[in-house]
């Protein structure tokens, strides 16, 4: 499964408070569905630079559930133009990824958005290999444009989900466990989807099979005979 476009506030919790509907406490990001994920990639502007890439990190984001520190440290290097893969060192950081070299095949459409980023963004001269994969816009007084920092990565996710008007609290973990989940919805295996995701052991994983069964109980429950 990929997301691919062509073309908010946020409930509030006291503090300790469940979240009774996707059953995860309070200060854990919510997952979005098709439809909120189909609305999110079509807001870019993808006539502007900003636009462009800001659709680029949507689409990377919704497609590997990486995460965002990883995002921020690619490199156009680690992008296998010619195999339509993405590969990197797993981020090995306070416990977090199994510290190895490892790889997200990309379907075509999503190799071709990053390019056609990537030709707007470098004037088609992108062949340095260390060059960031993703950059600020270099406007705010002597900024010179370098690698998105993760908090600008937080900015982008939280501009278009204020658009788009969804009332969840979405952050770009919430692209990492939406991954996951409509993965499992799929079948796909939970070894699988522990690569995929780059944990440590499958008990991170188990944690998206319950937000994966709690889906099941609340289609079950909305539909009752009796």
């Amino acid at each position: 499964m990929f997301f691919h476009h062509g073309g908010g506030s946020f409930y509030m919790f006291k503090e300790g408070e469940e979240m009774k509907k996707r059953g995860r406490p309070f200060g854990k990001s919510d997952f979005l569905e098709v439809d909120e994920m189909s609305k999110l990639l079509a807001l870019p502007d993808k006539r502007t630079i900003e636009g462009k890439r800001d659709y680029a990190i949507l689409v990377t984001l919704a497609n590997t559930g990486m995460r965002k520190g990883e995002l921020v440290k690619l490199k156009i290097g680690n992008i296998d133009f010619n195999n339509n893969l993405i590969h990197f060192n797993s981020l090995k950081k306070r416990g977090k990824g199994r510290g190895r070299e490892r790889f997200i095949p990309l379907d075509e459409n999503i190799i071709h958005v990053i390019q056609g980023y990537l030709n707007f963004e470098y004037n088609g001269c992108h062949n340095n290999r260390d060059l960031p994969l993703f950059r600020n816009l270099g406007k705010h007084g002597n900024c010179k444009k370098c690698s998105l920092t993760t908090k600008a990565v937080d900015c982008i996710v939280r501009k278009y989900v204020r658009k788009a008007k969804i009332q969840k609290r979405i952050t770009p973990h919430s692209f990492r466990s939406t991954r996951a989940t409509l993965l499992l919805d799929k079948g796909v295996n939970m070894a699988t989807v522990r690569d995929l995701l780059d944990h440590e052991d499958v008990a991170s994983t188990n944690e998206y099979l319950r937000t994966n069964q709690l889906r099941i109980k609340e289609a079950q429950d909305s539909l009752v005979f009796q």
